[in-house]
């Protein structure tokens, strides 16, 4: 396995193992009013993607001895160094990194916006007006995020001193492009496969446990975004958990029968 899989399979574990744990005594839900329930939770949101960006610097300190390397020079001469590094279109990493890891941020980042938007949440794909519009409200939110991990004092641009590199490695507006854009993608991807594929199963399958990894494992981004949230991996806010499923299921295969 590469190295960048590696760390987006290590952190996963990681967080899996820090936050699992809570997630049954965050199904309690607070009681909210009804504004708060039509309108977009920002305080959710900057706390979850607040995490997101804690966990991914966590890992980058843990995993990259030049990152820990480059983080003993004075913190702020350091930091504006590297934002004036900013250049191009290719910083030299992998295709790996650039093209899945980096786009895979930008989806989970994405998830996040819609799974605290109360009305973008509940749409499955379609090809509507309210789902395109909702899933462009989260393109802006995977730019913010993608501008927050390159270039704020809490991101690459500090820890590491990403830009201060020489050319042709640094930061590159490429990163701020293909995150937010291809991450979008993702998304919408995984929208499809939840309706068409992760759906058209659950409505045959008739084993909790095959339900429940076929919504982790094919909505990789979604996962983490409920990890986030103190939720189940396999959460979905617009259907019923798997264990409902089936039982949907049964009644409707013994009305069938009678």
């Amino acid at each position: 396995m590469n190295d960048p899989l590696r760390r987006i399979f290590a952190s996963t574990a990681l967080l899996t193992l820090l936050i699992f744990p809570f997630s049954s005594s965050a199904a309690e839900k607070s009681v909210e009013s009804a504004a708060e329930k039509k309108s977009v939770a920002w305080s959710k949101i900057l706390a979850q993607s607040g995490m997101f960006l804690a966990m991914q610097s966590s890992v980058r300190v843990i995993y990259e001895e030049e990152t820990r390397r480059d983080m003993s020079g004075p913190f702020w001469a350091d930091y504006f160094e590297s934002v004036r590094g900013l250049h191009g279109w290719d910083d030299g990493d992998p295709f790996a990194v650039n093209y899945l890891g980096h786009p895979w941020m930008g989806a989970v980042a994405g998830r996040i916006f819609v799974n605290n938007d109360p009305k973008g949440k509940e749409f499955s794909f379609s090809n509507s007006k309210p789902y395109w519009k909702s899933r462009l409200k989260a393109l802006g939110w995977s730019a913010v995020y993608s501008t927050t991990f390159e270039l704020s004092p809490m991101g690459e641009a500090a820890l590491g001193n990403i830009g201060g590199e020489p050319w042709p490695d640094g930061m590159t507006y490429g990163d701020l492009v293909i995150t937010p854009v291809v991450g979008t993608g993702i998304l919408i991807t995984e929208d499809l496969a939840d309706r068409y594929v992760i759906s058209w199963l659950e409505k045959r399958a008739d084993w909790v446990p095959l339900m429940a990894a076929t919504r982790t494992i094919l909505n990789p981004a979604r996962t983490m975004s409920n990890l986030f949230a103190f939720k189940w991996p396999w959460h979905r806010d617009s259907r019923p958990g798997c264990s409902a499923i089936r039982r949907m299921n049964r009644s409707v295969a013994d009305a069938r029968r009678d």
